[in-house]
């Protein structure tokens, strides 16, 4: 999930500030001092945190057919289930480490536009997930509550810099290694698909 996210994030700064090294680590002071003067832009995940209010309860009925997972709603017989995913929020201070200040706040608008024009990031969720139609909304906003950027930059013990907040919702994509759970018993039919009913008209 977050490498996912750190990647579509990368393509996104990488198309509007190319030639620019795009990096994911903390900002501290120590860091800061290992990068000299060079050209970057930081985008440091300082906070992940579950989204209860995207989780919903129960569960989801999957059918898996010759095409590929569909809900069983659109298909009738059930033949997996699956927890619903659970969602998080994954919470991005975006930083443009230039000498000059005119030059940080040229690229941090560019970057502002950039984000700010993205509802939602490519994600490459699984199969399985597919068919509940995830998305991964991208909000340009204030950090959490209880974490302010004043206190951000006093933990990484560096000199404050001006920054885009950046808060990605996703699922948990928990599909893309191991497949849902089979349903046994008599809820599942068996279904015999031939050669000639997989032919198109």
């Amino acid at each position: 999930m977050i490498s996912e996210v750190d990647k579509a994030l990368r393509d996104i700064i990488a198309l509007k500030v190319p030639n620019t090294p795009v990096r994911f680590e903390a900002p501290s002071k120590e860091w800061a001092e290992q990068i000299g003067g060079a050209q970057t832009i930081n985008v440091f995940l300082y906070d992940l945190r579950e989204a209860v209010a995207g989780t919903s309860v129960g569960g989801y009925r999957l059918n898996q057919t010759p095409n590929g997972w569909l809900t069983a709603d659109s298909v009738g017989q059930a033949t997996h289930t699956i927890d619903p995913p659970r969602w998080y929020t994954l919470s991005y201070m975006v930083t443009a480490w230039y000498q000059d200040p005119g030059d940080m706040h040229r690229v941090l608008e560019d970057l502002l536009i950039a984000l700010t024009t993205k509802l939602t990031l490519d994600i490459p969720f699984s199969d399985v997930l597919k068919p509940l139609s995830p998305v991964a909304e991208v909000v340009v906003a204030a950090p959490p509550d209880n974490r302010t950027v004043s206190e951000l930059w006093s933990a990484l013990g560096n000199r404050p810099l001006p920054n885009v907040n950046l808060a990605v919702t996703l699922p948990l994509d928990r599909w893309r290694t191991d497949g849902p759970t089979a349903i046994g018993g008599e809820r599942v039919k068996q279904v015999v698909v031939t050669a000639s009913e997989l032919r198109t008209p």
